[in-house]
């Protein structure tokens, strides 16, 4: 029987790998490869039920976020690097 593919999304914000603080609360990550000289472009949606992404945890126009998706093969896609802007 063939497994199932998985992917998870590695996220570096501010210099620090977040990935485990991410994944129980994303709701939905995509990457936008845009053409050439346009700006490249990633979305991602976490919950805030438990209120963990307010205050301290809130990200802040101007951060740097880099993003990776990485495949249970070990073979990853690095998305690039990011500032914050909504």
């Amino acid at each position: 029987m063939a497994q199932a593919r998985r992917t998870f999304v590695k996220i570096i914000y501010q210099g620090k790998d977040i990935s485990v603080d991410v994944a129980p609360d994303l709701l939905s990550f995509s990457y936008t490869d845009n053409e050439h000289g346009q700006a490249d472009d990633i979305n991602l949606t976490v919950k805030n039920d438990h209120g963990k992404w307010s205050n301290q945890w809130a990200p802040k126009k101007g951060d740097k976020i880099k993003a990776t998706i990485v495949k249970s093969d070990g073979s990853a896609l690095n998305c690039g690097s990011f500032m914050i802007d909504e």
